[in-house]
């Protein structure tokens, strides 16, 4: 499924034991900025313990904690209760 060709999406599902399900849905891109509305370099500047920018944090700890399940599930060859979609 790819709306835009720069911008990729990712669809994945691991089928489970029921007909419930649970969908997981992330991104990774980030919007159009204005560099003189910040006050630190939007794309990314460290000023002593934080981290400031666009997309900092927003979704890429989300989105590596689903491969990570996508990973456990597959390398312990176990079959999820429900079926598991992912969309980012």
């Amino acid at each position: 499924m790819v709306g835009d060709p720069a911008k990729p999406n990712l669809l994945a599902r691991i089928s489970g034991d029921s007909n419930q399900a649970l969908c997981l849905n992330g991104h990774l891109d980030t919007v159009p900025f204005d560099e003189h509305e910040w006050q630190h370099d939007p794309l990314g500047e460290r000023v002593d313990d934080r981290l400031y920018g666009r997309g900092a944090t927003d979704m890429k700890g989300a989105v590596a904690s689903m491969l990570l399940a996508v990973a456990a599930f597959a390398e312990t060859d176990t079959t999820p209760r429900f079926h598991w979609s992912w969309h980012w």
